[in-house]
């Protein structure tokens, strides 16, 4: 009868996988050792029965003390017996393993790397159910402000931009613009009484002498008749990160 054999064999390096020679023979089949380069798996067909020694070695060009110091050899035993139900080959496996290079921590290694992924895919799924949940609450916020005819607004002084949400829009125009086209847009659309008290209270934040102030005018939005809107405003003192609003 034949035998397909097939060894499979493993060689962890911590260091440059590429300072490797790795080579590996079939003691009883093989004149000569074979090369195994980046293939891990040895493959013989048509092997008569008897015992043979599957033979890994592996050479650390990197290593000290010269070529013979570096190499280091995994051995495995074989032992191959005419079965007569079979038909056409078999394969037979034998896993030969290289504990190289501090097999233990090898073994270590590879447990908290799983540790990790696991911990980083909890991680992810957490974020995932928070983002889906703030987009949720941020909705519903919106569709709150779009039934009161509200709007929210925002004017950050460290860079002199206002910005607001869309239910401001049809008051001031489309946004965000500069701190100077804002109140430009204030004074187009407030009467002047009511331009000049509310541009006193804001400017009045903005200098640090108020935390927050409300009033409230009637706007001229876009030719329709005009509109009583109360506009309020808050101070926010910034982190070293964040800029002031």
């Amino acid at each position: 009868e034949i035998r397909n054999v097939e060894f499979h064999f493993a060689v962890p390096a911590f260091r440059s996988p590429e300072s490797l020679e790795v080579r590996y023979r079939l003691e009883g089949w093989d004149e000569a050792w074979r090369d195994a380069g980046s293939t891990r798996v040895a493959r013989y067909t048509n092997l008569p029965p008897r015992n043979y020694r599957f033979q890994v070695e592996v050479r650390d060009r990197t290593a000290p003390g010269g070529e013979e110091a570096a190499a280091l050899q995994a051995v495995a035993s074989v032992r191959l017996e005419p079965r007569v139900h079979e038909r056409g080959g078999v394969r037979a496996g034998a896993l030969a393993l290289l504990g190289l290079l501090a097999g233990a921590l090898y073994r270590r290694r590879i447990r908290s790397l799983e540790a990790r992924e696991d911990e980083l895919l909890r991680l992810v799924r957490d974020r995932e159910r928070a983002t889906a949940a703030l987009e949720e609450s941020e909705e519903r916020l919106r569709l709150a402000m779009e039934a009161g005819k509200l709007g929210t607004w925002e004017w950050d002084l460290a860079y002199d931009q206002v910005s607001w949400s869309q239910g401001v829009d049809r008051f001031f125009g489309a946004g965000p613009v500069t701190g100077e086209a804002f109140v430009h847009r204030m004074r187009e659309r407030i009467p002047e009484d009511d331009f000049v008290r509310t541009l006193a209270l804001v400017d009045r934040v903005r200098s640090g002498e108020g935390r927050e102030f409300a009033t409230d005018f009637q706007l001229q939005a876009n030719g329709a008749n005009p509109l009583q809107v109360q506009l309020r405003g808050r101070r926010i003192e910034a982190t070293p990160e964040d800029p002031v609003r």
